[in-house]
């Protein structure tokens, strides 16, 4: 399979850049891309259209192009795979719930193909990613291929979107739907972060808010650890946090999800989650990274690479919460990954990821981690 990774910086530089290539021997069919809110993402719709590739994308928290990190960008991974073998899929929603849109999503996928994987992004900065997941296994009933993540806005918390070669929502979802039985996807989600301190229990939570954790406020269980930290007033009684100081998850299944905590609700002495807990999940907090998560991380993808030595593409959704954790380090990890494998790769950081734990082949919703799904004609 065909596939080249690009950058633009501007409307006319993506117009003159698909000319070039559809005047080449490589004749693209679909289009994974990925756009800074800052970026005139709005026309790019059209443009797609019109040289006739099909396209799913969203907006950003930063682009990554091949081992670079980018800003003010967009981003876009060309693919030339029979259309027999894909469909896109998108759906706009009402009332800021993304669930009847994912039921939607894997109802065409199960009639489409008999082993279809789905790389999906959801718009919508109050989206519940968990649910998105969990409506598509619901109607797949079995374990399939699940990559993608929700869309950021450079870390504004006002709108995000998603679009395709047809429209455009700040609510929505977009599914590109592969026939794996010609293309294999193969992917790992992995966060890297050190746990710290003994397992806690989560006994109150709804959703992605945390109330309670062993029975007392979650706050105050929080401020045991990491003192009271001052970070931007968001509302009266509630103040953000960049996306530090996880909480590692291990489910009774064996699965490890990270959920980053953003905003501290001082009324309620409760922690805002930017995914849903469930009460009874065991966790341990996280402190600040160092060197060793990006390490490790690496050496990660280095083990897999093992198991999938080649590829015709890469994808990486990475949460936009690593990147400012991280800092410099940020860019050591993209290019350590980007180096195993040497193939065409673009991603963008995330209000959330979702991807493989490596458990059984199970696709979970993830914040803090990086998720990589390889793509390979079959």
């Amino acid at each position: 399979m065909q596939s080249k990774s690009l950058a633009v910086f501007s409307i006319e530089e993506l117009k003159t850049k698909l000319i070039n290539i559809r005047s080449s021997d490589f004749k693209p069919t679909v289009a994974i891309s990925f756009s800074s809110p800052n970026f005139s993402f709005r026309e790019v719709s059209a443009i797609f259209k019109e040289n006739q590739i099909a396209l799913i994308g969203c907006t950003t928290s930063g682009e990554i192009l091949n081992q670079k990190i980018l800003t003010n960008s967009l981003t876009f991974l060309l693919l030339e795979i029979n259309p027999n073998h894909f469909k896109v899929f998108h759906q706009a929603y009402e009332n800021k719930k993304a669930d009847k849109a994912a039921t939607e999503l894997a109802q065409v996928a199960n009639s489409t193909f008999n082993n279809p994987g789905i790389i999906v992004y959801s718009s919508g900065v109050t989206i519940d990613g968990e649910s998105i997941v969990n409506n598509i296994k619901e109607v797949m009933g079995r374990e399939i291929p699940i990559y993608g993540g929700l869309a950021a806005d450079n870390f504004r918390q006002i709108a995000t979107h998603t679009f395709t070669h047809e429209s455009l929502t700040d609510f929505g979802i977009v599914g590109l739907i592969i026939d794996t039985d010609y293309i294999e996807m193969r992917g790992l989600a992995f966060s890297g972060w050190n746990e710290l301190g003994k397992v806690h229990t989560i006994t109150k939570a709804e959703s992605n808010i945390l109330y309670e954790i062993d029975g007392k406020p979650a706050l105050d269980q929080f401020k045991k650890y990491f003192g009271n930290l001052e970070f931007q007033a968001k509302e009266k009684e509630l103040f953000t946090i960049p996306g530090q100081y996880p909480l590692k998850i291990t489910r009774p299944n064996g699965t490890v999800l990270m959920r980053a905590t953003l905003i501290y609700d001082f009324k309620n002495k409760a922690l805002i989650l930017a995914g849903a807990v469930k009460n009874g999940d065991k966790f341990k907090f996280c402190p600040t990274p160092d060197f060793q998560v990006v390490q490790t991380t690496i050496e990660q993808y280095q083990e897999f690479s093992k198991e999938v030595s080649n590829a015709d593409a890469l994808i990486m959704n990475s949460c936009a919460g690593r990147k400012y954790s991280f800092g410099p380090m940020f860019d050591d990890e993209i290019e350590g990954i980007y180096n195993i494998w040497k193939k065409p790769m673009i991603g963008y950081m995330a209000y959330g990821e979702i991807g493989n734990t490596g458990q059984n082949n199970r696709c979970e919703f993830h914040n803090e981690t990086c998720s990589l799904v390889l793509l390979k004609k079959k």
